[in-house]
């Protein structure tokens, strides 16, 4: 990961995020802010505001690094990659990590694109058709009648080819798993996705 300028080596982990490696410090972020200072170095803070960090940018030895800096936590989180799936997804995957957890796996913008479909889908079968009780945690809608079943499904079809983009030819021109592409192409065939009963 190359030199950061680190305070105290005791109160140091190595932690991952999305596979880059992000070195994390327990220490006061004006003591960071200022050991940087003494080194030359004025950080720049990102236009970016999670809560209760700061998110911060500095060059050293020609290499761009960041430091998320926990202003009530005493921590600081360093990397020299800006996260894919953003700074709120580091500071809690880093977080769980340091209370034991394992690194948690990027989603991908297809499965939160069809989490948000099913969540509306949901809520209008559940509004529009008597009687349809689905179990939202579980997925598990084979237990709604034929019609409250085609409804859902041209609800999540709506959602993710109008609203998401996910149409026949785009979804031949990006990278998809082979589940999702599955998926997809039965949603967009107006097709059940879900496992019957």
């Amino acid at each position: 990961m190359g030199k950061f300028y680190t305070i105290n080596r005791s109160k140091e982990w190595k932690l991952e995020h999305n596979g880059v490696e992000v070195l994390c410090q327990y220490v006061p972020y004006y003591e960071f802010i200022e050991n940087l200072n003494q080194n030359g170095i004025k950080p720049t803070e990102l236009p970016v505001m999670p809560v209760n960090y700061i998110v911060m940018s500095y060059d050293l030895d020609s290499i761009t690094k960041y430091a998320v800096v926990g202003k009530a936590r005493d921590q600081v989180f360093l990397t020299t990659k800006v996260p894919e799936d953003g700074w709120d997804s580091l500071i809690k995957d880093c977080n769980n990590q340091a209370s034991g957890g394992k690194p948690s796996k990027m989603r991908s913008r297809f499965s939160i694109a069809l989490e948000k479909a099913e969540e509306r889908a949901y809520s209008w079968v559940e509004e529009k058709v008597p009687n349809a009780k689905p179990n939202v945690w579980t997925m598990d809608i084979s237990g709604y009648s034929k019609e409250a079943q085609d409804k859902f499904i041209n609800k999540v079809h709506f959602s993710m080819e109008g609203e998401y983009g996910y149409n026949k030819d785009y979804i031949e021109q990006i990278q998809l798993t082979p589940r999702e592409k599955e998926i997809i192409n039965k949603i967009l065939n107006y097709e059940y996705y879900w496992e019957q009963r």
